[in-house]
């Protein structure tokens, strides 16, 4: 019969196709221009890294003053002497904390600059119907020469 359930699987499975054909068409522009602001993205936190984090440590710091003063306005609780010890070590803590974060998202952008391409590689093949090659390099993307980084 012309119209049972193995003529309709197979119209299904061309429209899944097609589908997902058009996502990753929609999806490729995006994914390369993520890829294309990695680096001045890397280039920028690494060249003002110190000045983002005195700047965050400094906000951070003055909140944290802030919250103090509304929630112990006496200053029972955070000493009374005006030893502002605990305030330079919370200071100290958070720069810290900043400076570890700023290495963990460098580190995150140069992983995204070695998996992207590949990934948009894998989209271009299933968009137009390749098999992946076995262990194959990605292709070489407008200004990845100039680029930093591992390919």
């Amino acid at each position: 019969m012309p119209h049972d359930a193995d003529s309709k699987a197979g119209h299904t499975e061309k429209a899944e196709d097609g589908i997902s054909k058009q996502l990753i068409a929609l999806t490729l522009p995006l994914l390369s221009f993520h890829w294309s602001l990695l680096p001045t993205l890397k280039s920028g936190v690494e060249r003002d890294k110190d000045a983002y984090i005195r700047a965050i440590s400094n906000f951070a710091s003055f909140q944290v003053q802030a919250l103090g003063m509304v929630l112990d306005p006496t200053r029972r609780l955070r000493g009374q002497s005006g030893d502002h010890s605990f305030e330079k070590k919370l200071q100290a803590e958070i720069t810290n904390v900043l400076e570890l974060s700023v290495a963990r998202m460098i580190s995150l952008v140069e992983v995204q600059e070695i998996i992207l391409p590949r990934v948009i590689k894998r989209l271009n093949d299933i968009r137009n119907e390749k098999k992946p090659a076995e262990h194959a390099n990605p292709p070489e993307y407008p200004g990845e020469s100039e680029r930093s980084g591992p390919t």
